[in-house]
């Protein structure tokens, strides 16, 4: 019996080990969903309600030194924030803009993985924890579109 337990309790550590890490970020207005799986690699999903914009997509960085940020980590921490201000512009036909957005930080050993959600887009970056200066030899940054979305684009263009 203590031997069939036992192999119950490994069973259950090397599945929930083996298992995706899932981390959600939502936009201020509760629209965008953005869905964050930890594996062997790192990908992200956006849903905007019952629409899926986006379907697992990987990213990554390596680095010069043969290091790739989002190849086989771990998480060790998850931090998350809220933003709602008001920023000063330069030039531009208002004075200020609001900066109103959602973020989770994933933290590993060698870098952190930043999301935004804002209500209308979101963003990732990755921010070193190193000391010492690197190169980037390159970043994989896919967007596996869940379907051939149409697309407008607003060319403004503006004398300064």
């Amino acid at each position: 019996m203590k031997k069939l337990v036992f192999a119950l309790a490994l069973s259950v550590c090397v599945l929930s080990s083996v298992s995706a890490k899932e981390y959600v970020l939502t936009s201020p207005d509760g629209k965008l969903n953005t869905t964050v799986k930890v594996e062997q690699t790192i990908t992200y999903s956006i849903n905007h309600g019952d629409d899926v914009l986006i379907t697992d997509s990987p990213i990554s960085m390596t680095l010069s030194d043969g290091v790739v940020y989002g190849a086989g980590d771990k998480v060790s921490k998850v931090s998350r924030r809220s933003v709602d201000q008001m920023l000063g512009t330069v030039v531009y036909k208002k004075d200020q803009v609001r900066d109103h957005f959602n973020e989770m930080t994933l933290k590993f050993k060698e870098f952190s993985l930043v999301f935004r959600a804002y209500d209308d887009g979101v963003a990732y970056r990755f921010l070193s924890h190193s000391k010492k200066p690197f190169n980037v030899v390159s970043e994989q940054a896919t967007f596996a579109f869940a379907q051939d979305w149409n697309m407008w684009v607003p060319y403004v263009c503006q004398k300064l």
